[in-house]
């Protein structure tokens, strides 16, 4: 989580030490939302065998649309396969740094 400290280095500061939370809390919501998103694809039944394999797929086949409330519908190939609902107002506001996205079904 934060990163220790060697007897060399300099103590990091608090806006340091927020930095450092918000982007690991970042990078956890962007993989819960990475798992979701290929499990809805699986659900829709593709399959991908690696990384670049599954990539490739999602920049010629798959777009999000968002709208004001923050609900983002993923599609493949024009069908919907996965609705999200953010809800970060909740968490970021109240010194609270989690980005649990809400809510999500597969459609």
């Amino acid at each position: 989580m934060i990163k220790e400290l060697e007897s060399k280095e300099t103590p990091m500061s608090f806006l340091d030490i927020q930095e450092t939370m918000l982007q690991n809390a970042i990078s956890i919501f962007d993989k819960k939302i990475e798992e979701k998103f290929i499990e809805g694809l699986k659900n829709k039944g593709y399959e991908f065998k690696n990384r670049f394999e599954l990539e490739n797929f999602v920049k010629s086949n798959c777009r999000c649309t968002i709208d004001f409330t923050q609900k983002r519908v993923y599609y493949v190939n024009n069908v919907p396969f996965l609705e999200l609902h953010l809800d970060f107002k909740n968490n970021i506001f109240n010194n609270n740094i989690n980005f649990d996205f809400g809510s999500f079904k597969f459609l």
